[in-house]
């Protein structure tokens, strides 16, 4: 009997491996898709053992095993530049184990690491390799699916504001699905922008054209129904970057009634029309008032924070004085506050790297300030329950955030990254333009990226959304790289 079931088992193992052998890829794919499924309906973390990012690791862990006699050094030679910067940032992350603000043991440090840098560059190289190796349609469903995962999330918060109305403005917001936060959504929206907008460039149909219009009309109207202010900063950012990256006709002219008439157009009817609208949304009064607040000690801006006149708790020298003769919004006020109070603290040590979790900076800088007793008109003017996270856990601002915890090395390592991406998408939108598809996916890519870039200034970028997005980069930047056609092609 023992034979016989041993016989079975060896016989379905020899089976189940011929199938894996043959499907792979499709498996694989599929992996993939359900990996980027679950990011899109807000359930990447669904399970306290396994999150979505899983499948996606298991995926790619299958397509190397099978798969790796197609590996060589042009893989590495296409990979340098993102190995270098990520190697050069986690040396930094693990040089943080000797910073002795908030010291932390090594095994902390490397899980750190691991969590929130090694982690990303799992998720880019083995959708990387995967795209660069598999069948070109088998990239275009992967990275297609992602924009139908897109449009359905711009239509889950069309239908949340059909239902609902503009919710943010009674302190909620238009989460579709499973979504639990706004600041957890950002590439939903920012994504589909651009890749409508990127259409409306590369298609040469007209009605493909009008079709990516309206994409862009209605994810505008998501995005002001979501509430999220940053969100429309990077559409209004994306807007402008065909202008000056796309080959068309007349460029020159074009580009110069851009940026002579058409921005200080918009930007002087973007100042006038905000007038009338809520402080939220009040973009002049911001601008008026700007030059003021800022050279205000951090420590003292909360007498520009009506809520450190009631319910908030707040560092005296913001009231000592009593009101200022204006008011600021308190959350665009506290971003603006943490990430000058950040910067300065960067400012002290900028070579030096301290931290690895971005969303520690808000408890490593009450320790820093109260280790450092002169400099406290520099620390936040918030003081909430938790006085440890001065009210919050990181600066709202992702660029100011990157450059304290990595120093400037890091941060110009993290550059090249983007550097590199933004490049090499450039190239293929430019000088593949025969390639509908490459072009379009390759501008996608790039005027996405820019956006994300615009937007992490005012906000700081969640791990789900940086899995998101670096599942994305390196599904374009793998059929980018993509090994057919010319040799040069490959090259980078």
């Amino acid at each position: 009997m023992q034979a016989v079931m041993g016989w079975i088992l060896r016989d379905m193992a020899r089976v189940g491996r011929a199938f894996l052998a043959r499907y792979y890829e499709e498996i694989a794919l599929v992996l993939f898709c359900v990996g980027i499924a679950l990011y899109g309906l807000g359930l990447s973390g669904f399970s306290t053992h396994f999150r979505a990012q899983g499948f996606l690791q298991i995926g790619g862990l299958l397509f190397i095993l099978f798969a790796y006699k197609r590996f060589g050094r042009e893989d590495l030679h296409a990979l340098r530049v993102p190995l270098i910067s990520f190697g050069v940032v986690i040396v930094l992350g693990l040089l943080t184990y000797f910073d002795d603000v908030m010291p932390q043991s090594f095994g902390k440090v490397w899980g750190s690491v691991n969590t929130h840098i090694i982690k990303y560059l799992v998720l880019f190289v083995v959708v990387f390799l995967y795209v660069r190796h598999t069948r070109r349609a088998y990239a275009l469903i992967l990275l297609g699916f992602f924009g139908l995962m897109c449009a359905l999330n711009v239509g889950g918060t069309l239908l949340e504001f059909w239902q609902h109305g503009f919710k943010h403005n009674a302190g909620k917001s238009n989460l579709p699905f499973y979504f639990n936060a706004i600041y957890t959504y950002n590439i939903w929206l920012i994504a589909p922008m651009a890749l409508c907008i990127s259409g409306a460039v590369v298609c040469r149909h007209l009605v493909l054209k009008a079709l990516c219009a309206l994409g862009a009309g209605l994810t505008i109207v998501a995005m002001f129904a979501n509430g999220e202010r940053s969100f429309l900063v990077a559409a209004f950012v994306m807007v402008f970057v065909p202008f000056f990256v796309w080959h068309y006709r007349y460029k020159a002219r074009i580009l110069g009634f851009v940026v002579v008439f058409a921005l200080p157009i918009a930007l002087s009817a973007l100042y006038v029309q905000t007038k009338s609208l809520p402080e939220r949304y009040n973009f002049a009064h911001m601008v008026d008032n700007f030059w003021e607040v800022i050279h205000t000690p951090v420590a003292a801006m909360g007498k520009y924070d009506k809520t450190c006149f009631g319910w908030m708790q707040c560092n005296a020298q913001s009231t000592k004085d009593g009101k200022a003769k204006f008011f600021w919004e308190h959350s665009s006020l506290a971003r603006l506050a943490m990430s000058k109070s950040t910067f300065k603290a960067f400012l002290d040590a900028p070579f030096t790297p301290r931290l690895v979790g971005v969303f520690q900076t808000g408890a490593y800088l009450w320790q820093y300030y109260e280790s450092h007793p002169h400099k406290q008109q520099n620390r936040m003017y918030v003081s909430m329950d938790n006085p440890k996270h001065n009210g919050y856990n990181s600066p709202h601002n992702f660029v100011i955030n990157l450059l304290f915890c990595y120093g400037i090395i890091g941060f110009v390592a993290i550059l090249g990254f983007l550097g590199f991406v933004l490049y090499r998408t450039y190239w293929q939108f430019t000088h593949n333009t025969e390639d509908r598809a490459k072009a379009l996916i390759s501008l996608w890519a790039f005027v996405c990226l820019v956006g994300i870039c615009a937007q992490s200034v005012l906000d700081v970028i969640y791990p789900n959304i940086l899995e998101t997005l670096f599942v994305f980069l390196g599904g374009v930047m793998g059929l980018c790289c993509m090994r057919y056609g010319s040799s040069r092609e490959v090259v980078l």
